[in-house]
């Protein structure tokens, strides 16, 4: 039996390098965040910010992220309009959405608009 360490392997589909992107606004979630991408993702840098005004600043003048984390929880977003924007401006990268919202109807809303997951 072979056992493989998915921790230096698995990608998730994202392709090695580029940047990553962390919107949310509890400083203790973007470390954890922050550190899961870490290790499990080869990013060359990644930004935490957090608001979706934050976040299109560190868009104006960078190439498009790799990848895109984003609470829908936001002090400047009511309901998906932050993630509206966000898939708007970082479009074809990746945005998965965290939340502590289970509803099914956000979770169906938010895929329909664009979230990757």
């Amino acid at each position: 039996m072979q056992i493989t360490d998915i921790s230096t392997t698995a990608t998730f589909g994202l392709s090695q390098g580029g940047w990553a992107l962390v919107v949310d606004a509890h400083p203790m979630f973007c470390d954890a965040l922050e550190l899961t991408l870490r290790s499990i993702c080869e990013f060359e840098e990644i930004r935490a910010v957090n608001s979706i005004g934050e976040a299109i600043v560190a868009l104006e003048d960078a190439p498009a992220p790799a990848l895109v984390v984003l609470d829908l929880n936001l002090p400047d977003a009511t309901g998906l309009d932050g993630l509206m924007k966000l898939v708007a401006a970082v479009a074809p990268a990746p945005v998965l959405v965290v939340s502590s919202l289970t509803d099914n109807r956000i979770i169906t809303s938010a895929l329909k608009l664009g979230a990757a997951g």
